[in-house]
């Protein structure tokens, strides 16, 4: 059953600029074989429907779950949090909507293990968002940290899935 501030992770598609990304650091050995390219957090809207907060170029965005997002995507719960918190974390990332996608981020999320310095000094206020970070940062705002060094810069999509923290759901249609 899905729930509010749950994970929706997309399977790695090498037509896509991420895609290549991660091959590229795959086949340099810069990171582990991969199996998602892309995550983003699910809720329900006033509405009673079913929405999507996300980080992909060029800015964050709000959107509708869709069928082509349940059929295409694995979905991952925090089950240890509750309301109050699932609440917190989604509106921590609705308030970052319309900020921009962090593509140097990406590139430099690539290279970490060999570049780690690349990050630099962190601003108070983020300004820019990939869709790991955002999703990691959201939970991590609310006091859960989804990586067992609450780590939410040059986080993998598969680390999200497998964290101790998060458990694969299926998806309710």
């Amino acid at each position: 059953m899905l729930r509010d501030g749950a994970l929706g992770l997309v399977r790695i598609e090498h037509e896509k600029l991420i895609g290549w990304i991660i091959w590229l650091g795959v086949r340099l050995g810069l990171i582990p074989p991969q199996r998602y390219g892309h995550v983003y957090m699910i809720f329900r809207d006033n509405a009673d429907r079913w929405r999507v907060v996300e980080a992909t170029a060029p800015k964050v965005r709000l959107r509708p779950l869709t069928p082509r997002d349940i059929a295409q995507g694995d979905f991952y719960d925090v089950p240890d949090a509750d309301a109050y918190q699932r609440a917190d974390a989604v509106n921590y990332a609705l308030s970052q909507t319309g900020k921009w996608y962090g593509i140097a981020g990406v590139m430099a999320f690539a290279v970490y293990r060999l570049w780690c310095l690349l990050a630099g000094i962190q601003p108070a206020q983020k300004a820019t968002w990939y869709c790991t970070e955002l999703a990691a940062t959201a939970w991590r705002a609310v006091g859960v940290c989804l990586l067992p060094d609450c780590r939410v810069q040059y986080t993998l999509s598969d680390e999200l899935a497998d964290s101790p923290k998060t458990k694969q759901i299926r998806a309710a249609t």
